[in-house]
């Protein structure tokens, strides 16, 4: 549930459904699972990826939820939940480019995100261009 803190294994378990959504191609289900809301679409009703894509919407992109947003894994160290952290808003920015450009802007700031937890990440550093070039800045 979006806002408790989970475990560690928790976070791990999601993070693998998260990735394994994403290599079948089904990038909407991924970003919800980055995000943590997945339990907010019942898997009946998983959009596939033929299905029409919702409306961006110009708001900026949750934060991924407590495995990531907030940090509080209690078996992690601050320093790995900060890696788990910067992940997760990297593989979420590669989900959102994959949506379509019009989800550059979410994408941009997910990679931003992930350069404060680990600005050595060459991962969002490509994406955060990516996502840039999309947007003609």
């Amino acid at each position: 549930m979006q806002g408790v803190a989970k475990d560690g294994d928790a976070c791990r378990a999601e993070h693998a459904a998260a990735n394994e959504a994403f290599a079948a191609g089904r990038y909407l289900q991924a970003v919800q699972l980055y995000t943590g809301d997945a339990h907010t679409t019942p898997a009946a009703s998983t959009p596939s990826p033929e299905d029409p894509l919702p409306p961006p919407t110009p708001t900026p992109p949750p934060t991924p939820h407590t495995c990531a947003g907030s940090l509080q894994l209690a078996p992690l160290g601050t320093a790995a939940a900060a890696a788990l952290a910067a992940q997760l808003h990297v593989n979420r920015a590669l989900a959102l480019l994959r949506l379509g450009p019009e989800h550059a802007a979410a994408a941009v700031q997910d990679s931003t995100a992930a350069l404060l937890l680990d600005p050595s990440s060459l991962k969002a550093h490509y994406r955060r261009a990516a996502a840039l070039q999309l947007l003609h800045r």
